[in-house]
């Protein structure tokens, strides 16, 4: 039930993008001669990747990875920055016939409910990601 009830949603949302978008009009040389006389101003900020940030783009949140775990099978190891070929392989196999995909999900709800990281879990080439 909750997931026809997320299918419906996704397509009257998706179909009711398509309607605005259909009527949406751009004058494209308005647009260019905008850019054209256009002044770069100098904010002031100078933004530098380092290390450290990096680091940060890498955590992953366990609230949204077990949400993610209620949609398309195997997602939530999209997000958690696995290879490709993991993702298809749960996908095909329906997350090794929906147990691989329920024991992830429990270990996602026990990593959320007690406060712990998931950093064990992301970027895991493996198929079981417990393992």
């Amino acid at each position: 039930m909750k997931f026809l009830l997320i299918f419906v949603f996704a397509w009257v949302l998706i179909s009711s993008n398509q309607l605005f978008a259909e009527n949406f009009n751009a004058d494209f040389v308005y647009l260019d001669s905008l850019i054209e006389h256009a002044e770069e101003v100098d904010l002031g900020i100078h933004l530098t990747f380092n290390q450290a940030d990096n680091a940060v783009i890498k955590q992953k949140n366990p609230f949204v990875a077990w949400v993610l775990t209620y949609t398309i099978v195997g997602f939530h190891r999209l997000y958690l920055g696995t290879e490709f070929t993991t993702f298809l392989a749960y996908f095909f196999t329906l997350g090794g016939f929906l147990i691989v995909d329920i024991i992830d999900y429990g270990v996602l709800l026990f990593a959320l409910l007690e406060n712990k990281p998931i950093d064990k879990y992301v970027d895991n080439p493996n198929f079981f990601m417990w393992n």
